[in-house]
């Protein structure tokens, strides 16, 4: 059956084979919705945990009872001394936004189903999602949008409808963040109720979602400080990281209709789906979050290092915007991590070049990718000390005085398989400017 959905639209398949029309699920008007109000004397858990218990009775009843222990604070209620700690770490907060700032106009519930199916019908290696594996029938996703199944919940994750160019950033966002439209991605996920997603980072990019007819769902939020990234490091291989790790300052959003949410770059998360919709949400790079995106990709690069070559071109583009950029903070930003960065990469190299286990043709993949990679990394700085290193006096490893350009050249951009300078011919440069 899950075949035959895939072939049909929503109204073929209410049409066909004698089946009874199925009603979509009831979507108040977003101008006509007002939110419930909440009082600040109710407890985190009476305001949104509460709600968890219409999934208990499933599959995720265990592990939704362990959310229910977690200290966390409400999204519009987070302390103001984490606020400030958050802050001074230079790690941005989670927002809830108006959908009507993110979208051109919102696609109807049958026009999301139609160009979900011709999504999937363009990318054949989409397969369904059962908790933490992947290849079962991506049809009954759609089907269980109407029928859940608590025992056996079953996801369709990023898929590529056609409308991507209605949803955008917000101009709230954009009027505070140097991003580039070009690296944008629009990506949909098919969530019946009673699905979840374990504690996860979207790859060092800020992202915005979006419940979407009759959807609702849990998010649980923690943010990139070392102490979570630590442990989610330490976790990433492991099921329900969530009951695992001792996260700090943890932050619930209940999200529906009614609401998009934002999360900045490298917010860990988990969902949990408390009736099933479309989640349909956007993720870009921004220059200011540099200095995250290189942690988690530091982390990508500890944990798996086969995906090198895919991984790497997300560092490259966001390393490439925050150096366009004309923010101080940034740039050093990118100076700092960078250092910190390749110093991983070399150690990378080195455990690559001594690993005997390794296929011969998977090898020759991966130094193929870092090579590619060091060639693209360095001609990003080569093109930005050319334009700007001599105006610098000082680098965050604590070197001052003298030709910053020299230093940077002799000291952070040597070649990742031995300790010589880089070449400086190719840098045409007044050594006389300082």
């Amino acid at each position: 059956m899950s075949i035959k959905i895939l072939k049909l639209s929503l109204q073929e398949l209410h049409g066909s084979y004698g089946w009874e029309p199925i009603p979509a699920p009831s979507r108040p008007s977003l101008l006509q919705h007002t939110p419930p109000a909440i009082s600040h004397q109710d407890s985190p858990h009476a305001m949104y945990l509460g709600r968890l218990d219409v999934i208990k009775n499933s599959a995720i009843g265990p592990i939704v009872s362990a959310m229910e222990e977690l200290s966390l604070h409400p999204i519009n209620q987070i302390p103001q001394v984490v606020c400030d700690k958050l802050i001074a770490s230079r790690i941005s907060l989670p927002t809830l936004l108006p959908p009507e700032e993110c979208w051109a106009s919102i696609p109807s519930y049958a026009d999301m189903w139609d160009t979900c199916i011709e999504g999937i019908r363009k990318d054949p290696s989409l397969t369904g999602r059962q908790r933490e594996e992947t290849g079962a029938p991506i049809g009954r996703a759609f089907l269980q949008l109407h029928v859940p199944d608590p025992a056996n919940p079953i996801m369709a994750l990023n898929v590529r409808p056609s409308f991507a160019p209605k949803f955008h950033v917000p101009f709230s966002l954009r009027s505070k963040l140097h991003t580039n439209h070009e690296n944008t991605q629009f990506d949909c996920n098919i969530t019946p109720k009673y699905s979840f997603v374990d504690i996860h980072i979207d790859r060092g990019t800020d992202g915005i979602s979006h419940a979407m007819h009759g959807c609702s769902k849990f998010f649980f939020l923690y943010p990139p400080t070392s102490n979570n990234l630590e442990h989610y490091k330490a976790l990433i291989n492991h099921d329900c990281i969530i009951s695992r790790a001792n996260f700090e300052h943890g932050i619930a959003a209940y999200v529906d209709h009614a609401s998009a949410i934002y999360l900045p770059a490298g917010w860990l998360h988990a969902t949990v789906t408390l009736s099933g919709g479309f989640l349909t949400g956007i993720t870009f790079l921004a220059a200011e979050s540099i200095h995250i995106t290189s942690a988690c990709f530091a982390i990508e690069i500890a944990t798996r290092p086969a995906e090198f070559g895919q991984n790497s071109d997300l560092y490259l583009t966001a390393l490439s915007l925050a150096l366009q950029s004309n923010q101080d903070v940034v740039q050093q930003d990118a100076i700092r991590e960078w250092i910190a960065l390749r110093g991983k990469l070399m150690v990378l190299f080195v455990e690559h070049k001594k690993d005997k286990t390794q296929k011969s043709k998977d090898k020759e993949k991966t130094t193929k990718n870092l090579k590619a990679f060091e060639k693209n990394v360095s001609d990003l700085w080569f093109a930005w000390l050319e334009e700007k290193g001599n105006c610098l006096q000082s680098c965050s490893c604590g070197w001052e005085g003298g030709f910053f350009v020299d230093h940077f050249l002799e000291e952070h951009l040597q070649p990742l398989n031995k300790p010589c300078v880089v070449e400086r011919e190719s840098l045409s440069l007044d050594r006389n400017m300082v």
